[in-house]
């Protein structure tokens, strides 16, 4: 007897259904940004665009800075945010904060083109060969390839 078909499912059930790997990982995403929005209203205006909570398991709260300045300063907070996290926030097991640096990326400057110069010879050399080729494209290529040339 033939098994009845699938149906398809949206992808967006796999995130909300409470049983799939994914479903859980949005849940403990949205739970970090709810705990990184109530400490960022618990620290000092200057850190508060400078700290971002990464993650939260095993009684340790694990909290990104961009730079080991910040770094610095947040550690002097740490105690104040340990007793607000378990007090505030609930989580009763949390016993360490950790503070770990992580610059912001940078992407990798973009290849700037240089334009293309040639002798005079090769340039001449190249329409020579473009003017031996049957092929009407290549030949085009390089007609426009020999216009690149310098005057020395």
């Amino acid at each position: 007897m033939p098994r009845p078909a699938k149906q398809p499912q949206l992808l967006g059930s796999y995130l909300t259904d409470g049983k799939s790997h994914l479903s859980s990982l949005c849940q403990h995403v949205d739970f970090l940004a709810g705990l990184e929005k109530k400490l960022r209203g618990q620290l000092p205006e200057t850190l508060q665009s400078h700290c971002k909570i990464a993650n939260y398991s095993n009684e340790t709260l694990v909290l990104h800075t961009d730079s080991a300045v910040w770094a610095a300063r947040l550690r002097y907070c740490t105690p104040g945010i340990l007793r607000f996290m378990q007090a505030d926030c609930g989580l009763t097991v949390l016993k360490t904060v950790r503070i770990k640096v992580k610059p912001p990326e940078q992407h990798p400057p973009q290849a700037t083109r240089e334009s293309i110069t040639l002798s005079v010879p090769i340039s001449d050399f190249i329409r020579q060969v473009a003017n031996s080729i049957t092929d009407e494209d290549l030949r085009k290529s390089l007609h426009n390839i020999a216009k690149h040339y310098r005057d020395a």
